[in-house]
């Protein structure tokens, strides 16, 4: 079973994480992600809410993804990134590139 599921309207996708955001879930995720963006998403919106944990291939993932929206002028964003989360991506300057906030 998976640890996440999909909400995609063709232009917007957003991904709601549940668990840690780490190399087996990548594995899964990376060819999902691949057909959004082949079918057109323009905005893929990670929602954080209840990640535990971010490795760095899952970082990984994030920035690959940014890039790819990236040159279709298309746009990544991840919301309700916890306290603990949002120091790792921070510490790598990565918050403005992937449009990182915090929990509301």
């Amino acid at each position: 079973m998976s640890n996440y599921t999909i909400e995609s309207n063709g232009a917007e996708c957003r991904i709601v994480v549940c668990g840690d955001f780490e190399v087996s879930m990548i594995a899964e995720l990376q060819p999902v992600l691949r057909q959004e963006l082949e079918k057109g998403a323009m905005s893929i919106i990670f929602d954080f809410l209840r990640t535990t944990l971010l490795d760095s291939s899952g970082i990984g993932l994030l920035i690959a993804t940014g890039n790819s929206l990236a040159k279709k002028c298309g746009k990544i964003g991840i919301i309700n990134v916890s306290p603990e989360i949002m120091r790792v991506l921070a510490s790598m300057r990565l918050v403005p590139r992937l449009n990182a906030t915090g929990k509301a």
